[in-house]
């Protein structure tokens, strides 16, 4: 756990747990319960984290600001592993933490890790492919694990005839595909 900041210590926590009440994270909390809800409560109004019947979720803008802060650790690489489901075996922890330092030093931000990269390419979902090998292996894996399947082959998204995502035949892939119909 981080020391002395209450907000650091709500974000590792929704990290690493993925969800968690209000009430949950108050009476584990080192800090008054009082100031755990407040921090909730202003972490929803900035878009940190996101919250459905009393269960707090982080978006990805609070994994960013976990990052600047603490660095790449083991919250952040829980975070990872649980959004990227059946991908994230294909994806390095150096990748997760080169994406981040990626978007950082762009300074792209968004909900979900495939809108932060597409802001920091502009929208143009071909670009990605002259990004670093780790940072276009992290956002393939979150598009794929984030998308329907297009064909019995292919999950993942098709623009401009470049497809990016999970193919059972390639693994992780930015490139056009004459097997897509």
């Amino acid at each position: 756990m981080l020391g002395t900041s209450s907000r650091l210590y709500v974000i590792e926590r929704l990290l690493v747990q993925g969800e968690a009440k209000a009430y949950d994270l108050a009476k584990t909390s080192p800090f008054a319960i009082s100031t755990i809800y407040y921090t909730l409560r202003k972490l929803e109004d900035e878009g940190c984290v996101i919250v459905s019947r009393d269960v707090y979720m982080p978006t990805f803008k609070c994994v960013l600001e976990y990052y600047r802060e603490a660095g790449c650790g083991d919250a952040v690489k829980s975070y990872f592993r649980r959004s990227l489901g059946e991908y994230a075996d294909l994806v390095k922890e150096n990748d997760i933490c080169q994406l981040l330092d990626f978007l950082v030093k762009t300074g792209a931000c968004g909900k979900s890790v495939v809108s932060a990269v597409l802001d920091a390419v502009g929208g143009r979902l071909a670009d990605v492919k002259k990004l670093p090998e780790g940072v276009t292996r992290a956002f393939t894996a979150a598009l794929a694990a984030g998308s329907e399947y297009i064909d019995a082959v292919h999950k993942g998204a098709v623009v401009g005839g470049v497809f990016v995502g999970y193919c059972k035949r390639c693994g992780l892939v930015v490139a056009p595909c004459p097997l897509i119909k």
